[in-house]
């Protein structure tokens, strides 16, 4: 018996072909096929851009964030810095006549927050004793370091040179800290000044009863 349907050789149906099927019909579906492409494309362009911009503006918002949080810390350590000092200086400042008399330093008179006179270069002074032509500087740390010293002696210099209510007076300069960072009070000592460490609830001078300090 006959049937419509064609075998190969092997016996195997043959494909079936879309009748009229041309060239231009396939360049067409081609040319459709692209088409898709490209607005799928175009569709994944915009959505990765919106996710840019999204995740643009969350990262600007994490970066000013994060920056606020620094300035606050930022602020937050210098007032605690302000804080010790502070307290460093009311215990220096309610000890120091006793501390220097006991020095041989005779000071009756004491002042805090030192600033220069109307023309001369800008210095603030922590605490300053005197006794006519005597004068004792005081610089206070919280934290005493290296750079401090060194910052304090060029401090000094630019009194004796420039400042006229000090000019002709002798000047002895004194260091007082809480803590010290590289046996920054060794380095003080060396350069000719006196050094005290607030303890507890008062402060002591920490050179050797025979030091004799250097007069700027």
């Amino acid at each position: 018996m006959f049937t419509d349907e064609h075998h190969d050789e092997t016996n195997e149906p043959m494909p079936q072909y879309e009748p009229g099927l041309t060239f231009e019909k396939v360049w067409a579906m081609m040319q459709e096929s692209n088409r898709k492409f490209e607005k799928s494309c175009e569709e994944w362009d915009k959505r990765f851009e919106k996710d840019r911009e999204i995740w643009q503006k969350q990262s600007e918002e994490v970066n000013r964030k994060l920056m606020e949080t620094a300035r606050l810390i930022g602020e937050l350590r210098e007032e605690y810095k302000n804080r010790w000092g502070e307290l460093v200086e009311t215990l220096v400042s309610g000890n120091l006549l006793r501390l220097l008399r006991e020095r041989g330093i005779l000071v009756n008179k004491l002042k805090q927050r030192v600033s220069q006179a109307h023309g001369e270069p800008n210095y603030e002074l922590d605490i300053v004793a005197q006794n006519g032509d005597e004068v004792v500087i005081v610089e206070v740390k919280s934290v005493l370091n290296p750079e401090s010293v060194k910052h304090f002696l060029h401090q000094l210099k630019l009194v004796r040179k420039e400042s006229k209510r000090f000019r002709q007076k002798k000047i002895i300069g004194a260091v007082a800290f809480l803590k010290e960072h590289c046996d920054a009070s060794g380095m003080a000592i060396n350069q000719g000044l006196l050094v005290i460490r607030a303890t507890g609830d008062s402060a002591e001078v920490i050179n050797d009863r025979d030091f004799v300090p250097k007069r700027f």
